[in-house]
């Protein structure tokens, strides 16, 4: 009963902080763009704003499918199950720096016996969308570097940040490479295993469902920066389809390498477009607007409706 307890308390303050940060933010965030928008645009941004909600469904679609893959071998689950768990993860990654909390929230929607090797397959997860991120990140940054049309009164030095996205790269995909061995560095940590037995971390991925997992990283990374330029349209941003895409990548990367919390997330988000999107248009409402919305979709929506999803039952034992 105590036990049953503790948990019940834990679920509740999660989602009172999950509320609470969300309305705050609600609260904090400058209404003007979205009732110019329709009210100039009218049915037109109806239009853009659902095809941006249907393509949030389609982004946890490829994550769950993703988890469901990364489990497979130890833990066989349903699509729905997976895509109870990623949305899970998604509260307590919004709650914490960088979302670095997202791994630690699935293991709420696993069983006790197989969280060491979800833990692990998690983290595998993260860093293939992480490496995508880097991989279009540099991508835009040689764009950027080449042009010379509107991009380039940003007066933006990218050879320090390309160098740097470049080993960073490498470091993922080494990483990714010697998962097993980086695994079992990792269990026996002393201090890794007061909470895992030390072979807790073994896990392994054949090669196809390795692929498997990197391509869907790269195929979610196209749908969500879609959905942010789609945003950028229906809020009045009208630079090149090109030139969005970039600035779109190069600000996600920013957000890689900029340190954040939950209170300051939203700002570190919506501050990267301003900087990195801005330029391009005069605009500057519907770029922040577009940041924003974004967020509240992707992150906000699916946290709302994640907290109240049950824990596993099989929790502890």
């Amino acid at each position: 009963m105590q036990r049953t307890s503790y948990k019940t308390l834990l679920c509740i303050l999660i989602g009172a902080l999950a509320y609470a940060f969300v309305l705050y933010r609600l609260w904090r965030a400058d209404w003007a763009a979205f009732s110019l928008v329709l009210e100039q645009r009218g049915a037109l941004a109806a239009i853009g704003l659902l095809l941006v909600l249907l393509m949030m469904l389609a982004v946890w679609a490829v994550e769950a499918q993703k988890w469901r893959w990364a489990t497979a071998h130890f833990m066989p689950l349903t699509f729905g199950q997976c895509w109870r768990t990623v949305w899970y993860g998604v509260v307590v990654g919004m709650l914490s720096p960088n979302r670095v909390g997202e791994p630690l929230g699935r293991l709420a929607q696993t069983p006790a016996e197989h969280r060491p090797r979800a833990l692990a397959a998690s983290v595998w997860c993260a860093l293939t969308q992480q490496f995508a991120t880097l991989f279009f990140g540099a991508v835009a940054l040689l764009f950027w570097w080449t042009i010379t049309s509107e991009t380039a009164q940003l007066g933006v030095k990218v050879a320090v940040p390309l160098a740097f996205a470049a080993v960073w790269m490498i470091a993922i995909v080494v990483a990714l490479v010697r998962y097993d061995a980086l695994m079992s560095w990792l269990a026996k940590r002393r201090w890794l295993q007061r909470w895992l037995p030390s072979d807790g971390l073994v896990w392994t991925v054949t090669r196809p469902v390795a692929m498997r997992i990197v391509v869907g990283s790269m195929f979610k990374y196209l749908i969500f920066s879609t959905q942010y330029v789609i945003l950028l349209r229906v809020f009045g941003v009208d630079a090149p389809l090109l030139a969005l895409y970039a600035g779109v990548a190069v600000s996600y990367l920013l957000i890689t390498f900029v340190p954040s919390v939950a209170a300051t997330e939203l700002a570190v988000r919506v501050g990267a477009a301003m900087v990195l999107i801005g330029p391009l248009t005069h605009n500057q409402g519907g770029v922040a607007a577009a940041a924003f919305t974004l967020w509240l979709v992707n992150i906000a929506l699916p946290a709302l409706l994640a907290v109240w999803f049950r824990w596993n039952k099989n929790d502890g034992k």
